[in-house]
């Protein structure tokens, strides 16, 4: 059959990700964070020869996590060392002068593009040169010809036969493990910490009353490291700290020994990590009008059991098989949470301690909100939470790390039916009472009105927050006050004020506080 060869695709080449490639080497565990990194756990039995094995391929470990042990007793390792051999291979022509090569003693015809040259049936005798510079021999029985020629301006058929395998070498990496074994055969266990695979929380909040919510946990996995099969995951909830995670160990061989010292010295630098970022604070809103029936139970699965260690918790699953470039989603819990419905509202500080008013931008957004207790027994770590009732959507927002025994708020909405609006005034000045630092300040008293309307048709309790600069002298509805640290011999107290008030259908309340602030004059 003849073959015509008239056009080459140019492919892009990547690098391969280095992984474990030996057969004998499973994954046995593997903990996977949420920050995209994990740490894996390799086990398998490895052929010795006096004392020497090896392990095909070399992982992309982090700095300092690669450790190789025996499973077996009395076996001692000296020495673990990263080599690079040369293999032969054969591999798809990717450019002219692979496929010339590949073809090179075959017969072909040579046609130049020009209309002024014929073709010529020859033997390829030798090809040489580069991409961009490529020569061949031709010979017939009449003449023996060298050209120079490019996939542009020739074309080359192969009348008998031709192939796209061409020969060549490739290096293959290895890790040879020296003992002081007389076996010729032992179980060993590799473990080490990569980047590459990650998981990523997503929580579906049901209202099923005006008190029970529905809480499901979800985790999307996202494996961009090596293939997984029947393999036991962790999903760890917490905050791993491997300072070196971002730096690859030298068994890789991939750095030299200054580049390897040079990224260790950046290693302290916060800004330097990867996957640093926090979860994006996007809020997703749908209309209300959005028609979906039916009362399917997302909920309805086994929770997995979690488990603590310190610090960090544990969620697994079982016989995951993912292959690297895959994605996959994973039931976790579903539990039944009590919950309030709360309004919350965010004031300004009115007015700071030079004396300047902050801009008003009434009115002021209240948001709807569900305020979530967590009497389960794990700790609900930050993800995306979407929020249903009667199987329409309400909205989408973050729902932030609750220990057991603890609270949290998940925004749905705005509420245009409640309005707050709010107003200071001066009521009396005491002149030059304090001076410092060479300046003089009066003491002003500040009255503050808050208003709040509900034009709802049903009770609703509002959450309104508010920072105070100077010493409360009163506040109505009981607030609460908290004092962040503040600097040394300052004359203002700092005040974090929360309101937390019920407010009827149609009512409007009124909220007065006063303070004493010291302005310089």
């Amino acid at each position: 059959m003849k073959k015509t060869l008239m056009l080459f695709l140019f492919l892009y080449a990547t690098r391969a990700v280095a992984q474990i490639n030996d057969p004998s080497m499973k994954i046995i565990k593997m903990d996977v964070f949420k920050n995209g990194s994990s740490f894996v756990v390799f086990e398998g039995k490895i052929t010795l020869t006096q004392g020497v094995g090896t392990i095909r391929g070399i992982p992309d470990a982090a700095f300092g996590t690669l450790w190789v042990a025996s499973l077996e007793k009395g076996i001692q390792i000296d020495e673990l060392k990263a080599v690079r051999e040369k293999k032969a291979v054969k591999r798809n022509a990717e450019s002219l002068l692979d496929m010339l090569k590949a073809n090179t003693g075959k017969k072909v015809v040579w046609q130049h593009r020009s209309e002024k040259v014929s073709s010529i049936t020859a033997v390829l005798e030798t090809v040489t040169g580069t991409d961009e510079r490529i020569l061949v021999t031709l010979k017939n029985a009449n003449q023996t010809i060298t050209a120079q020629v490019s996939a542009y301006y020739d074309f080359f058929e192969f009348p008998e036969s031709f192939t796209n395998q061409i020969d060549d070498t490739t290096q293959t990496t290895s890790l040879q493990i020296k003992t002081n074994s007389t076996l010729s055969e032992a179980a060993f266990q590799m473990v080490y910490f990569q980047s590459g695979i990650g998981w990523t929380p997503s929580y579906r909040i049901d209202l099923a009353d005006e008190k029970t919510a529905q809480l499901v946990l979800s985790a999307s996995l996202i494996n961009d490291a090596q293939n997984l099969s029947n393999t036991r995951l962790s999903l760890v909830v917490g905050f791993p700290h491997f300072i070196y995670s971002d730096i690859e160990s030298p068994l890789t061989m991939r750095q030299s020994l200054s580049q390897f010292l040079q990224s260790l010295s950046g290693a302290d630098n916060p800004y330097a990590q990867r996957y640093t970022s926090p979860l994006a604070n996007q809020s997703i809103m749908y209309e209300r009008s959005i028609n979906m029936t039916g009362e399917t139970d997302f909920g309805n699965f086994k929770s997995r059991e979690g488990v603590a260690e310190e610090d960090l918790f544990f969620y697994d699953l079982s016989k995951v098989t993912l292959r690297k470039g895959e994605r996959g989603q994973y039931n976790i819990f579903s539990a039944s949470v009590p919950y309030a419905h709360i309004f919350e509202v965010n004031l300004p500080n009115a007015l700071s301690s030079d004396g300047y008013a902050v801009e008003k931008k009434e009115p002021y957004q209240v948001w709807h909100s569900i305020k979530l207790e967590n009497k389960s027994s794990q700790p609900w770590t930050t993800g995306s939470a979407i929020t249903f009732q009667n199987g329409k959507p309400l909205g989408q927002d973050i729902l932030r790390y609750t220990a057991v025994k603890s609270f949290t708020t998940v925004k749905i909405t705005q509420s245009p039916d409640l309005r707050v609006t709010e107003e200071e005034k001066e009521t009396t000045r005491k002149e030059e009472v304090r001076k410092k630092d060479g300046y003089y300040y009066d003491l002003v008293t500040i009255t503050g009105e808050i208003v709040i309307t509900n034009y709802k048709n049903k009770d609703a309790r509002v959450i309104v927050t508010r920072p105070i600069t100077g010493k409360i002298i009163t506040a109505e509805n009981q607030p609460k006050i908290t004092q962040p640290a503040m600097m040394r011999n300052a004359l203002n107290l700092e005040n974090n004020v929360e309101w937390d008030v019920s407010v009827k259908a149609g009512e409007e309340k009124k909220i007065i506080y006063t303070y004493e602030i010291f302005l310089r004059r």
